[in-house]
């Protein structure tokens, strides 16, 4: 989930520090609110779900606030195995709110600019959490087609690759 704050103008951005005994990318920044979509639940269920466990934010005010973007599909190596996993984007205007650590995943939230995550903090974000950051900043007019057309419309026909299926038919 991307939590923002539309402050006149300038785009605000909240990210979770992990917790440094998390096994996987302990310290590094995350989104405000992640987490695997366990069966059973819906994408909506569960954002709900890690809005209370990891940030305290109230069901009845995620259910109000969360927007349903879209999703992102993410291919990458982990641990010698090839992952491919679709990654469902949500969004809350975080106005009004302070996110709270609450299960110990997070150690920390904190605000920043979008720019500055990108330009600054990148090395310091969750790999899988910038694609999910680029999607936000093109949807928000932050990333735009003026500066470079051709790389602009690659990055987003990457981001919405089609996981391949399996297809018994192809087998000869």
């Amino acid at each position: 989930m991307n939590g923002f704050l539309n402050e006149n103008g300038t785009m605000r951005y909240w990210m979770g520090k992990r917790s440094a005994s998390k096994s996987r990318f302990p310290g590094m920044l995350d989104n405000v609110v992640a987490g695997g979509l366990p069966t059973g639940f819906s994408p909506l269920e569960c954002a709900m779900k890690e809005c209370w466990e990891e940030a305290s934010i109230d069901e009845s005010v995620a259910r109000s606030r969360l927007k349903c973007t879209g999703s992102i599909t993410r291919c990458c190596e982990e641990e010698g195995f090839l992952s491919l996993e679709e990654i469902f984007i949500f969004d809350m205007d975080m106005a009004g709110l302070t996110p709270q650590p609450r299960d110990g995943e997070v150690e920390s939230f904190s605000l920043f600019d979008c720019d500055d995550v990108i330009s600054k903090l990148a090395l310091q974000v969750k790999p899988d959490v910038l694609i999910v950051l680029v999607d936000f900043m093109i949807r928000h007019g932050l990333v735009d087609s003026e500066t470079d057309p051709v790389g602009y419309l690659d990055l987003i026909r990457a981001m919405h690759e089609p996981i391949p299926v399996h297809d018994e038919k192809a087998r000869l």
